[in-house]
């Protein structure tokens, strides 16, 4: 997540993750978990089950702006960057 209007982080970025095969939409929050004696991390990890090669939609919701990115089709197993205002992401090379 890289925010542009609100913060850099993205903290308070609501994240929505629909599996391609119709699975149940999962939800995070960025940044607000809390730890002891440390941060919470900023990546954050959805599990889509063994047999997904995509996920279907990927919808962030930007804190300060309240504005929406939907980004479909992006690919399974993978880590990507999202920039706030952008309807596209970056897929970071895992090796």
């Amino acid at each position: 997540m890289v925010g542009e209007s609100a913060n850099r982080h993205g903290i308070g970025t609501k994240l929505e993750v629909t599996p391609q095969l119709g699975g149940p939409t999962q939800f995070r929050k960025v940044g607000v978990r809390s730890h002891v004696l440390g941060q919470s991390e900023l990546t954050e990890h959805f599990g889509m089950g063994a047999d997904a090669s995509s996920i279907d939609r990927v919808a962030v919701t930007w804190p300060t702006t309240g504005m929406v990115t939907v980004l479909r089709d992006v690919p399974a197993n993978s880590t990507i960057v999202i920039h706030e205002g952008r309807d596209e992401y970056l897929v970071l090379d895992p090796d």
